[in-house]
């Protein structure tokens, strides 16, 4: 009996010995897979993370190519007094004398739904600064204001509307622009940081009435008018021209005027005096301005006029060509400029000028 139960316990230990040699031998089998599906699972962890930060360094030189053209919000408003920034085409619609303009559409601080179409003011020959680029809106503020004055003098005409254009800041210049270039054949390279001028788009049949040598490009009695009226306005200090833009059935709205002023003080375009000489040489008086004084030959009143004498400039604009004019009462328009010697103009240009018509000398 004693040598069975020595033998059924020797059995159960051979199977626990047994059992535990499986365990350990299944354990060490797990712990190997375990092992190398860890060393797997680094290689891809490795891998992917290898790929991320090719895919990283992609995205980063991708990044830094600019695929679109856009501004940073404008420096300075619009009339309505919003801040606009703008996206727009790679290549202009048109190039003129000093600008290349191009198209596209602009935004305020409202978002998207602001939007609306746009033009962009890039300079041809150089890179858009903001001191070159301020005699456009000093020129437009300048129109604006006097064709308020114009409208009030002369209620029943067409009200004249200028563009004010907003000073803004290159935001991004696309690469496309390059190729765009040599396809469209156009010399214009925008550049990183140049400044540009944004206006809204004018809808229409957009014309050049009249250049800025006053040659009358398309009729328009009203611009006429309005030229010489700029003149006799200032004081014989400057003329406005280079009116374009489209005429509705309202008003006349129009951009880019040139003004030609004695001091010089509207930028490059401004060609002083020999400008306003130039202009009055290609202008053809109407019934309205026909006996309005001109540079080269001015009006002088009936009577010496003192220095506290108040003289309103369209009571004298309205009056009769034959009392204003000087002694030689016979002559009812200013002479040609072909009859007229260069002494007789600086003669008359030195006489004193109060509200824009020579004084004559007593």
């Amino acid at each position: 009996m004693d040598l069975n139960e020595e033998q059924k316990r020797r059995q159960k230990d051979q199977r626990r010995r047994e059992n535990t040699y499986r365990k350990i031998k299944r354990s060490e089998i797990i712990t190997e897979e375990q092992r190398e599906n860890k060393y797997s699972w680094d290689q891809s962890c490795t891998r992917i993370e290898q790929k991320r930060t090719k895919t990283s360094e992609i995205m980063g030189v991708f990044s830094k190519i600019k695929t679109n053209n856009s501004t940073f919000f404008s420096k300075t408003k619009c009339e309505d007094g919003h801040n606009w920034w703008v996206s727009f085409e790679f290549y202009p619609f048109a190039v003129g004398e000093r600008h290349t303009v191009f198209e596209g559409r602009m935004y305020n601080q409202h978002g998207y739904w602001s939007q609306s179409k746009a033009v962009v003011k890039s300079l041809n020959d150089e890179i858009g600064s903001e001191n070159n680029l301020q005699f456009a809106i000093t020129c437009s503020e300048k129109s604006r204001s006097l064709a308020d004055t114009f409208k009030d003098e002369f209620p029943n005409t067409k009200h004249l509307k200028f563009a004010q254009p907003c000073l803004s800041e290159m935001d991004s210049v696309s690469v496309f622009n390059t190729p765009f270039r040599y396809i469209k054949g156009y010399e214009k390279q925008l550049a990183e940081h140049e400044h540009v001028l944004i206006e809204e788009f004018i809808d229409g049949d957009y014309q050049l009435f009249i250049d800025s040598d006053g040659i009358r490009r398309q009729e328009s009695e009203l611009l006429d008018t309005f030229l010489h009226y700029s003149y006799v306005e200032s004081n014989g200090d400057f003329v406005i021209c280079k009116l374009e833009g489209v005429e509705r059935d309202k008003d006349i709205k129009l951009s880019g005027v040139t003004i030609h002023s004695r001091n010089r003080s509207f930028g490059p375009c401004d060609h002083g005096e020999q400008g306003i000489l130039n202009v009055f040489k290609n202008h053809r008086c109407n019934d309205i301005c026909k006996n309005w004084p001109t540079p080269a030959f001015g009006l002088v009143p009936s009577a010496p006029v003192g220095s506290e004498t108040k003289i309103d400039i369209m009571d004298i604009l309205k009056s009769d060509a034959a009392v204003l004019f000087s002694s030689k009462t016979d002559l009812v328009s200013p002479p040609p400029y072909e009859n007229l010697t260069n002494a007789d103009i600086r003669k008359i240009e030195d006489r004193p000028m109060v509200h824009g018509q020579c004084i004559q000398k007593v």
